[in-house]
């Protein structure tokens, strides 16, 4: 008579070759662009760069809790009450990214998929970023805002548009350039 332990061994292993068929499956329908898509798990991204308000510091709040609607929130507000500020175009390139984190979907870490919106406002607002980051001082996060553009791009199927960020990544040598030409160089 099987013991338990048989059974669970059994189930385990199981789950296991469901689980590495359902990868191989996902890895072999997902469009290369929807794979290049998705964000790292990068949690750097959203160190102040001088934003003392105090939207901002509650959407800093609920990014470190994963709370990305509720960051987004704050930095619209945050936005909508400095609309002029000097380093608004942070809060702009906080929220893109909030959204772009908001539009990321999958099963089980398999099927990635998008929310077409959500993509396209993250895009619009890291180019509000890029637009509003004009002092000259903060290049790497002009830099930044072009490669999670790309992100979008990706996540909406604009491969034109994607190449263009990353290629401007590429050229000025920003902090992601050997991710953008690796993802380049894959479209290809």
């Amino acid at each position: 008579k099987p013991s338990f332990f048989f059974f669970f061994y059994v189930s385990a292993a199981a789950v296991i070759f469901i689980y590495f068929g359902l990868y191989l499956l996902s890895g072999g329908i997902t469009p290369t662009s929807q794979k290049f898509a998705a964000l790292e798990k990068d949690t750097d991204y959203y160190v102040t760069r001088g934003r003392v308000t105090t939207y901002f510091q509650e959407s800093l709040k609920s990014l470190e809790a994963e709370d990305y609607n509720s960051a987004i929130v704050n930095l619209k507000s945050d936005i909508s009450e400095n609309p002029d500020d000097e380093t608004v175009f942070y809060s702009y390139y906080i929220l893109g990214l909030a959204y772009l984190e908001t539009a990321e979907t999958n099963f089980i870490g398999l099927f990635p998929s998008y929310n077409k919106e959500q993509a396209i406002a993250g895009k619009d607002a890291l180019l509000k970023s890029i637009e509003k980051n004009n002092s000259g001082k903060y290049p790497n996060v002009t830099l930044n805002a072009y490669y999670y553009a790309a992100k979008a791009c990706l996540m909406i199927d604009d491969l034109n548009s994607a190449k263009e960020y990353l290629s401007i990544v590429v050229k000025e040598k920003g902090s992601k350039m050997h991710e953008a030409q690796k993802i380049l160089s894959d479209l290809e």
